[in-house]
C-alpha cells in the first residue's frame, strides 16, 4: 500500500537508547520509509547524537528535557510545540511509545494514532496481588506506575485511533478505559529478521563461557517479579537432577538481581547458571544462537518481543499461557505454553524438549517460519498504513 504520507512519529525513546518502544519506532519508521512515506521522528536528545539528522525519507528531531518538570511531561509539551511551529503539514501524528504525555497540537486538525504496548493497569494488579505492601510501594515509586498508567489512559482517550500489539492488550484497554472496539486495531510487534536469524554463530559465546556441547537454556528479560526468573531457577534446580550438564544463561538486569543471586546460591547452582547482565545489541543475536531453548515464564506480557527474537533465530520457546504471549508462541508447534508461576510445569516442559531433539529442532524451524509469515516489519507497516488510511477518511 503506497499512500505517500508525511508521518510524524513521537517517542520518548529512540536508538541508540535501548528499549521496546525504541526498537518498535525504529523498525516501523524504516519500513514505512521503504514503502515511500516521509517520516519525521520526534524524540529525546541523546549524548553524541545531533539535534536534527536526515537519512533519506527519515528525519530525526531530538529534544532536550527539563530538569524541573517530569521528563515525560516536559517532552510531550516540547514535542507539541515543535509540531505546532513546524511549517510542514503532517498527514498523521503517531505516538509510538505509550507512556509519554500526549499533547494534541492546536489548530492542526491532524489525526492522532497511538500504539499501546503494555497494559499498566494489569501490571499493577499483579504486583498488588503477589507482593507485600511495603514491596508494592517501593515498586510503585521506582516504576512510577501510576504516572505511566495515567499517561497511557490519556493516550487511549485522546487519540483518534489506537493500535494494540496483542489481543490481550486490546482487551485490557477496552475493559479498563471503556474504549470501543472500532477505535482499536490489533497489529503485532515485529523484529529485524536479518539481524535475528538461524544462521548466526553462537560458538564465540559458548567459548567465552567455557561451554562446549552442553545444552543451554536462555532467559532474556528484566530481573523483576513480573518476568518470573525465580520460577525458572526453581524449575532449573529440578531439571539439573535429570540433565546434570545443562546450563542456564540469564541475560538482563533489574531490582531483583541480588535476590536472583541468592536463589542461585541456595540451590547450589553457581556452576550451572551464568548471569550475564545486560547484553549489547551486537551480542544478543549471538547469545540466542548459542542456546538450545528459550524460556521466559512471565506473569504478564503485553506482547513479548524476546520470544520473536528467539523464534527468528530458530529456537523453541517456553512461556506462560498469559497475556500477549499467547499471540506469539503457537503451543505445541513453536514451543510450549505453561501455567504461570508453576515451576513444576516449567520443569516438565523443559525436560520434554531436552529429551526430544527432533521436536526441539522442529519447534525452532516452525518458529522461524511463523515469524517470517506474521511478524516482519514490512507486514506490520502495511497494516499500520491501513490504520492511517481509516483515520484520514
Amino acid at each position: 500500500m503506497a499512500l505517500n504520507l508525511s508521518i510524524c512519529l513521537v517517542t520518548f525513546e529512540y536508538p541508540p537508547q535501548i528499549g521496546g518502544e525504541a526498537a518498535y519506532t525504529a523498525g516501523l519508521a524504516a519500513a514505512l520509509s521503504d514503502l515511500g512515506n516521509e517520516i519525521t521522528i520526534i524524540t529525546t536528545i541523546t549524548e553524541n547524537e545531533p539535534d536534527v539528522s536526515n537519512n533519506g525519507n527519515l528525519k530525526i528531531i531530538r529534544l532536550p528535557t527539563s530538569g524541573f518538570l517530569p521528563k515525560m511531561f516536559d517532552f510531550g509539551i516540547r514535542a507539541k510545540k515543535v509540531i505546532e511551529k513546524s511549517g510542514k503539514k503532517f498527514d498523521i501524528i503517531h505516538y509510538t511509545s505509550d507512556y509519554n504525555d500526549i499533547m494534541i497540537p492546536r489548530e492542526k486538525n491532524i489525526p492522532v494514532i497511538a500504539t499501546i504496548h503494555h497494559p499498566y493497569s494489569e501490571e499493577k494488579l499483579i504486583y498488588r496481588a503477589n507482593t507485600k505492601t511495603i514491596e508494592y510501594i517501593k515498586y510503585a515509586l521506582n516504576r512510577k506506575i501510576d504516572y505511566l498508567e495515567y499517561n497511557s489512559r490519556n493516550l487511549c482517550e485522546k487519540a483518534d485511533g489506537l493500535i494494540a500489539v496483542s489481543t490481550y492488550t486490546a482487551n485490557c484497554v477496552m475493559k479498563k478505559y471503556g474504549i470501543l472496539p472500532d477505535k482499536i486495531s490489533i497489529i503485532p510487534n515485529a523484529i529485524d529478521v536479518t539481524k535475528f536469524n538461524p544462521d548466526i554463530e553462537g560458538k564465540e559465546i559458548r567459548k567465552k563461557l567455557g561451554i562446549t556441547s552442553e545444552k543451554i537454556i536462555l532467559f532474556v528479560g528484566r530481573l523483576d517479579f513480573q518476568k518470573g526468573a525465580g520460577y525458572l531457577i526453581s524449575a532449573f534446580s529440578e531439571v539439573i537432577r535429570d540433565f546434570p550438564d545443562v546450563k542456564l544463561i540469564i541475560v538482563g538486569d533489574g531490582p531483583l538481581k541480588d535476590h536472583i543471586k541468592k536463589i542461585i546460591d541456595e540451590h547450589c547452582l553457581s556452576k550451572s547458571v551464568f548471569l550475564l547482565g545486560r547484553a549489547t545489541d551486537e551480542d544478543l543475536p549471538r547469545i540466542y544462537a548459542a542456546c538450545d531453548l528459550f524460556v521466559l515464564p512471565s506473569l504478564m506480557e503485553g506482547f513479548g518481543i524476546v520470544y520473536l527474537e528467539a523464534m527468528a533465530c530458530g529456537k523453541a520457546c517456553i512461556g506462560a499461557n498469559i497475556g500477549g504471549v499467547e499471540d506469539v508462541i503457537a503451543d505445541g508447534h513453536t514451543g510450549f505454553l505453561v501455567p504461570p508461576a508453576d515451576p513444576a510445569s516449567i520443569c516438565k516442559a523443559i525436560e520434554t524438549l531436552l529429551s526430544d531433539e527432533k521436536t526441539l529442532k522442529r519447534f525452532g524451524m516452525e518458529g522461524r517460519r511463523r515469524v517470517m509469515e506474521n511478524f516482519t516489519w514490512e507486514k506490520v507497516a502495511i497494516q499500520t498504513l491501513e490504520v492511517y488510511r481509516k483515520a484520514l477518511t
